[in-house]
């Protein structure tokens, strides 16, 4: 991170925000009523106020996923 925390998510560019953080054999209880996401391996990139996250999961609600995306900018 370079810049000034007051200024975060530096949408004004007036600094820089990046995070990559590898998870492996994670589960999830994302909410209730939401299947239980077991065995998530991922990689996690934050980079100023976005995300993007990319991965698999070994099982949900009886399937596995092999390839999951999620992203917001």
């Amino acid at each position: 991170m370079v810049g000034d925390l007051d200024d975060f998510p530096f949408k004004n560019h007036r600094g820089r925000m990046q995070a990559i953080a590898p998870v492996e054999n994670v589960d999830l209880r994302y909410a209730n009523g939401w299947p239980h996401v077991k065995q998530v391996n991922a990689v996690a990139e934050f980079e100023g106020p976005g995300m993007y996250i990319e991965g698999t999961v070994g099982e949900t609600a009886g399937a596995t996923v092999d390839k999951v995306t999620a992203q917001h900018w």
